[in-house]
């Protein structure tokens, strides 16, 4: 997390996704992100940088994983949750630069 903070990652640090406008807007609209926001004291937003901490990725998992259950094969939440398990396993927070 220091490196990317001072934009010196190594190859092999980052996990990125890529959203396409339209999967961007899925995901928005399922509300998952309104709702991270508000319980993690965070803001997800267009043309905000934000994070979540590693402290906050099992409650992140929670709210994520109760919105899948709502909105079943909704390819983006599904990715957002593989990124909160990827960051989890690895020790680190998940980070969004829309």
């Amino acid at each position: 997390m220091e490196r990317l903070d001072y934009d010196s990652n190594q190859d092999g640090d980052l996990c990125e996704i890529a959203l396409a406008d339209c999967d961007y807007k899925v995901l928005w609209e399922t509300g998952v992100l309104d709702e991270l926001n508000s319980k993690l004291g965070i803001m997800i937003d267009d043309y905000e940088d934000e994070f979540i901490r590693i402290a906050q990725l099992p409650l992140a998992k929670k709210i994520v994983l109760n919105c899948v259950q709502i909105k079943q094969d909704v390819k983006p939440l599904l990715e957002l949750l593989n990124q909160i398990e990827l960051a989890e396993q690895k020790n680190t927070g998940v980070f969004f630069y829309f």
